[in-house]
């Protein structure tokens, strides 16, 4: 039975579904968009996913391996889940894209949902390219291997330090993103500065192995009893003499994903491009 004084308002925005005892309202638009609620209040859920940041850019100006590195995996979108009750009115919201991979360090973008100051999930940090760390984000990116041209050793390059742990959430909710990994460290006995995994909603990304085999991508998380399943962070980048990325690459593909970083085989790789976040609310039917 309702409480004396509330009236359910009726809600419009989005691609609208059902799904059980919910219905769902899901903002996929990179942009801004708006939830819309007439006569009266409503209790609703609201998932927000930054875009992904995208995978590093290898490097390599020759075969000799100690000149070759494997970049970091792009950091996942930062995850915000919040309950909220709300009134009659236009809520706007912003989805975030995934970064876009180059030879630059390149973050994924920002969502939210009623304000920047409220409901805000951070875009994934870039992965880290050749002398450079990793970005910053809802999860960071993975760091570079060390490189520094002569064969005589430079430690990795490390992951951004910033996640949506860190940052907080405003909103009453819940925020997930954790760290990317080390890049490896070069040195004249292990010349393999493969690349560290990108961190992701649910764990931190995994650190490459000796063998030029890139981090692990950090696992993402599912939301709403696996209705959702979002956020998983980048493989690092490959360098010799596997020169292959971690063993998740296929989970990159989810919503707010980072991109896989570039590994190096005499040509410097470039890594994948992060993918877009999403904006949902739900509220029971």
């Amino acid at each position: 039975m309702a409480a004396a004084g509330f009236r359910r308002g009726t809600a419009t925005g989005g691609t609208i579904s059902t799904n059980g005892l919910y219905t769902y309202h899901e903002f996929t638009t990179v942009g801004a968009g708006s939830f819309v609620l007439s006569g009266g209040q409503l209790q609703i859920e609201v998932m927000v996913v930054a875009g992904g940041g995208a995978g590093g850019h290898g490097y390599a100006v020759s075969d000799a391996h100690f000149w070759q590195t494997g970049s970091g995996g792009g950091g996942a979108g930062g995850v915000v889940v919040a309950p909220r009750t709300i009134y009659t009115g236009t809520y706007n919201l912003t989805v975030g894209g995934g970064g876009t991979a180059g030879t630059s360090v390149v973050p994924g973008g920002d969502s939210w949902f009623e304000s920047t100051t409220s409901c805000l999930a951070k875009g994934g940090g870039g992965g880290g390219i050749t002398n450079a760390v990793g970005g910053n984000g809802g999860s960071s990116g993975g760091g570079a291997g060390g490189n520094n041209g002569s064969g005589s050793g430079q430690a990795g390059w490390g992951p951004g330090t910033q996640t949506q742990n860190s940052i907080g959430v405003n909103y009453g909710g819940t925020g997930y993103g954790f760290a990317g990994a080390t890049g490896f460290t070069s040195n004249l006995s292990a010349l393999n500065p493969a690349g560290g995994g990108g961190g992701g909603a649910g764990g931190a990304g995994g650190a490459p192995s000796s063998n030029g085999v890139g981090g692990n991508a950090g696992v993402g998380i599912s939301v709403w009893g696996g209705l959702y399943t979002v956020s998983y962070g980048g493989n690092g980048g490959g360098a010799y003499p596997n020169y292959s990325g971690g063993s998740n690459g296929s989970n990159w593909s989810y919503v707010g994903s980072g991109g896989n970083g570039g590994g190096a085989d005499g040509v410097g790789w470039t890594g994948n491009n992060g993918n877009d976040g999403i904006v949902v609310v739900r509220y029971l039917t």
